[in-house]
């Protein structure tokens, strides 16, 4: 395919197909560039190079360890069918960069989908609207990186997780749909990071909606959004705290007798939810964490007796609670 190394090009009503290399089957971007893909195609492209030197399928930029690479703007950009061992459409490692309309499809195979990887002192990538449809695998992974994501749709994909953040990631999620997937994980979730969501829609897909598995020192922010109908409940908590409010927490199922339909607490997970309407899950909150207590004042529980509360409130014919929340 286009291999690009200190050199801006700008590319525009093009096909970038059935390419094969160890990194990068479409394209490679291997040092800093100013170069733009516009209005084009990259599909069947392969990268038959493993983690961490190759991958990326459609598109690889910056190398695994190194200086901050800033990769080509892509503006309304197709990427699909192409096939990696590791990230079967894009692998950013240390990128800078932006996204302006992409859609991302029919990808099995690598792993993930869009493999972004970043030390804590690389740059931002910024994306506005990035669809992914058809694909297999974890959708989006964000590593050790900090995207600022608004305007992403994530609707008929299968695998595992859905969008997975991980390692002291701070990215920013915004105006997200995340509906009717198959995945067996979660939609959204994280470990070891600080993610801030607002604006998000969880809606019919089969595993857990939420998952945050942080530490003292991550938090998870969750402002404005819908969860419903899921089939693995709206989310878990677990080793660090959750702020979420403004939320619609609606119908969502459970896949084990030791979770909840609605939010399950564990280990040392710590949750506080506002001024969010709750109803229709069953259990709303289950709390495994004895030592630290819900705080789940001023929401709606689907009933105007309030919640049952196995102490706080006996006769409440909403969802129901446990013992360690406070209503």
């Amino acid at each position: 395919g286009l291999y690009i190394e200190d050199a801006g090009p700008v590319i525009v009503n093009s096909n970038i197909a059935y390419n094969t290399s160890t990194a990068g089957g479409g394209v490679y971007v291997k040092s800093n560039t100013t170069s733009t893909i516009r209005n084009t195609n990259i599909h069947h492209n392969q990268s038959n190079g493993g983690y961490p030197n190759g991958g990326g399928g459609g598109i690889r930029a910056g190398g695994y360890f190194g200086y901050n690479t800033l990769a080509p703007e892509l503006i309304n950009v197709d990427i699909y069918d192409n096939s990696a061992v590791y990230a079967a459409a894009i692998f950013y490692s240390n990128v800078t960069g932006i996204i302006n309309n992409v859609e991302i499809y029919n990808h099995t195979g690598g792993g993930y989908v869009f493999k972004m990887h970043g030390p804590s002192w690389s740059g931002n990538v910024l994306i506005n609207d990035i669809y992914f449809h058809n694909n297999e695998g974890t959708l989006l992974d964000i590593e050790s990186s900090h995207p600022v994501i608004n305007g992403c749709i994530i609707v008929n994909n299968s695998g595992g997780d859905l969008v997975s953040l991980s390692a002291r990631s701070l990215a920013t999620l915004s105006n997200f749909i995340v509906a009717e997937n198959t995945a067996s994980g979660f939609s959204i979730g994280g470990i070891n990071t600080s993610p801030q969501l607002e604006n998000i829609i969880i809606a019919g897909n089969s595993g857990r909606a939420i998952n945050s598995i942080g530490g003292s020192s991550y938090s998870l922010s969750f402002n404005n959004g819908l969860i419903i109908n899921n089939a693995g409940g709206a989310g878990n908590i677990s080793n660090g705290p959750a702020y979420l409010s403004n939320l619609s927490v609606i119908g969502n199922g459970v896949l084990s007798e030791y979770d909840a339909e609605g939010f399950t607490i564990t280990e040392s997970g710590i949750l506080y939810i506002q001024e969010s309407n709750i109803f229709n899950n069953g259990t709303a909150i289950y709390n495994n964490n004895t030592s630290d207590i819900v705080a789940a004042e001023n929401n709606y529980w689907g009933h105007s007796s309030g919640p049952y509360h196995p102490t706080q409130n006996t006769s409440g014919q909403g969802d129901s609670l446990n013992f360690f929340t406070n209503i």
